[in-house]
């Protein structure tokens, strides 16, 4: 639907935003339209997405994996770092 269109596209613009004299690693950019692209992100507030992309980004610095490490790797990596972000806020 548009509406969901719409609240794609808000949470995109949430995630590209960075300081601009900070630029963020390649591979937590990985992670997050890893994680973008297999709707994980989709439904949750603006302040859960942040915990979220700040989970994501210990991940991708702490896990070794490289922007050329395979798309299963990525998706398997991204959506136990999640998990474990989101069982950590509920315990």
């Amino acid at each position: 639907s548009m509406e969901a269109r719409i609240r794609r596209g808000q949470l995109l613009r949430e995630i590209l935003k960075q300081e601009r004299l900070d630029p963020l690693p390649e591979t937590f950019h990985m992670a997050w339209l890893v994680a973008y692209n297999e709707g994980l992100l989709d439904g949750r507030d603006a302040e859960a997405v942040r915990k979220d992309l700040q989970a994501l980004r210990r991940g991708a610095e702490e896990s070794g994996l490289a922007v050329t490490s395979g798309r299963e790797q990525w998706r398997e990596a991204v959506g136990a770092w999640l998990r474990e972000e989101r069982h950590d806020a509920t315990a």
